[in-house]
This record gives C-alpha cells, structure tokens and sequence, in this order.
C-alpha cells in the first residue's frame, strides 16, 4: 500500500486526512488504522496525543514517535509501535524553558545555561525525573531526558497538545530513523494513530544526549551540538561517557541504525579495497540486480589500490550505487534516508566513508560505529 491509496473516512467529513487501511505481513505485525496528515494538520494530531494516542511527527533532528509522557499507558504504547526495550528511556519534549521544572527536578544551573543556549535544537539534557513523568517513558529510570525541538510541526503540536511528548525516533527498533516522511509512513504505518508530515529533517541525526555534574557536562550520545560548541558558548569541562555511564540516555544501550544491508564503515583510504572485496567475496550473495551502496564525503575517490575510478567496471551481478555528499553536515542531514534507499533498491551491502573524527563527524562515526555493529 502507498499513501495514495488512502481514503477519506467516513466518520470524519470534516477533515481532509486520510486513513490507511489495516493491513499485516510479516514486518509488521500490528493492525491499526493510522491518519495521515497535512503539515497543517497538527491540531488533529495534538488532539490525538492528549487524549492518549501515538502520532508521528517530524523533528529537526529525525522523526519522532510521540505520546503524552504523563499518560503510562499511552508511553507503553510507543514501545509496542517500535518493538522497542522497556528498558531504553524515550527523550521528553517540552515547549520552552517554562517547563522545564515540570518534567526535571532541581535542575541546576548548567543544565538550565544549556537550554538557554542551545534551545530550541538538538540538545538533550538528562536530569532527575519529575514525579509526574509516566514510569514508562523513562524506562522505569530516575532520570529524564529532556528536549526543545526547534522543528514548527514539533513545536505546534506541543503548544496544541498542553502536555510534554514522550517520543523516540519513529523507526522500528534498531533500524536507521526516518528523516523524511515517506520513511515515516515505512516503518509506522499501520502501527501508530497518526503521522504528519513535516518534511525532511534538516539535521538528520538524534539529538545531543548530556547530563551534567560538579559543573561539567558529559556527552551521552554525540549530536550536532558538539562537545567544542559546548566548550566555547559554556566555558565548561566537557568530556564523553561511554559504556554502563551512559545508559540513562536514549539509543545507548542497544543496537541501532542498522539497514537490511551489510554496513561497514570504513577511512576514506579504505574505500577502494573494501569495494573490490565485496565484489569479489561470496558474503554478499547479491539477488539479481542488487548490488553496492556506497556513500563518501567530499567527492568521488579513487580507488588508489586498483588504479579504478569509484564508478569503474563491475561484475555483471554487483554494480556500485554513489552518494556524494559535499559536507559532513549534509551527510549527517543525508545519512538515515541514503541507508534506507540502498535498502528499497535491494543493495547487499552499503560502504560509508567515515567524516574526520572531530566535530558533527564524531556524532557520524558514532551512528555509522553502531550500523555496522561496532559497538
């Protein structure tokens, strides 16, 4: 089924949205009628949060899966649209600074100078949860993550909706998160009330996820508020946690990102030898007319090992696929959408060209470390 083959419902003649029929395969195992919606639409989908349903929404960062994070029952349902861990905490989204003392408890005065500076963006901060958060939206935590989305579809359906969202990314668990919403209506349709569409994603990767104690800020999960953005606006120590200390930030504990294909992330110096050994090796067991995706940073370069030009002679059976991306802002804008169409197009295998390991480019080797399984 494809959005166009929607229709109206009956029982709305007030609105112009469209409903899905309820449908199961084996990848999707729920039956649900979901709306779809105008980015005009946010009222409707507002309505359908604070009176319990699960509506997904578009961020500046990725699309999010979204609830009343005071409503239990309405957070459990978020994890049964995903497949997604109890025990892997959501992100709760909030409207501005005014609220903060409604979802965190005592937060500090670094937790409050970063929202006030990164906010509204793609920055997470992690604090004790406030008694009235749903247990279910933390992972039964004692913390919260606590977000501003500076995205208009976000933020309308928040000021509409009166309550924080509860939302992590709206993809089903462990697969890339969708940026655009033809991505969204692929992994959610049939499984959630309502997806609205808010375009594609201008950052493209999951948020910044810090926590902050004795006046330093540790970063959780890399995002496109870096660790020197942070230093140079803060004027505070900032350092990474990695391992158990960062399990109370969403998307840390269990494997993400992954696409249907093999993914193997490798130096740009790399790039030519490992497409030669796909084409040459039996793992990739290509169907007919699969073949390599390949995705680098810059321009297209040469294989210095073979002689070749990226886009040289393949074997009947394996071609390879470019996408070239000029910066790493827009591969990290680019990155999720690019995995997904490798694996509509039947790609056995997708080579990513690692960003230099500084900047936004941390936060890329992160989620590309974490597709190919390299934990």
């Amino acid at each position: 089924m494809n959005p166009q083959s929607c229709t109206s419902p009956k029982d709305h003649p007030d609105s112009p949205y469209t409903v899905c029929a309820k449908y199961d395969n084996e990848k999707r195992d729920m039956s649900k009628d979901t709306v779809l919606l105008s980015a005009e639409q946010h009222g409707i989908a507002a309505r359908l949060v604070a009176t319990g349903g699960v509506v997904v929404f578009a961020t500046e960062t990725v699309y999010g899966l979204g609830a009343n994070a005071y409503d239990d029952a309405a957070c459990r349902a978020i994890f049964a649209a995903k497949g997604r861990p109890v025990d892997n905490p959501c992100i709760v989204h909030i409207l501005d600074e005014t609220c903060l003392d409604e979802v965190i408890v005592g937060a500090d005065e670094i937790t409050r100078a970063l929202f006030s500076v990164f906010s509204p963006g793609p920055l997470t901060v992690v604090g004790e949860k406030h008694p009235s958060i749903a247990p279910a939206a933390t992972g039964g935590l004692g913390t919260v993550a606590v977000r501003i989305p500076a995205h208009p579809s976000a933020r309308s359906i928040l000021r509409a909706a009166g309550v924080p969202i509860a939302a992590p990314s709206a993809n089903r668990s462990g697969k890339p998160s969708p940026t655009t919403f033809r991505a969204a209506i692929e992994a959610m349709r049939g499984r959630v009330d309502a997806i609205i569409d808010g375009g594609a994603c201008s950052v493209g990767l999951e948020s910044t996820v810090v926590t902050t104690d004795s006046g330093c800020v540790r970063i959780l999960r890399p995002g496109a508020i870096t660790a020197e953005m942070i230093r140079d606006r803060l004027g505070v120590r900032v350092e990474f946690s990695y391992g158990a200390a960062s399990h109370v930030s969403p998307g840390t504990r269990h494997p993400h990102y992954r696409p249907d294909a093999r993914v193997l992330a490798v130096e740009r110096a790399e790039i030519g030898a490992t497409i030669a050994r796909a084409r040459r090796e039996a793992w990739t067991q290509p169907a007919p007319g699969a073949g390599i995706g390949v995705i680098v940073l810059g321009d297209e370069p040469s294989l210095s090992s073979s002689g070749a030009s990226l886009m040289g002679e393949a074997s009947e059976s394996l071609t390879a696929t470019v996408a070239v991306f000029p910066t790493v802002e827009a591969m990290a804008a680019g990155l999720y959408e690019s995995l997904l169409e490798f694996d509509r197009r039947g790609c056995s295998v997708v080579i990513v060209e690692m960003p230099p390991p500084y900047g936004l480019g941390t936060a890329v080797r992160d989620r590309l470390s974490r597709a190919a399984g390299i934990e």
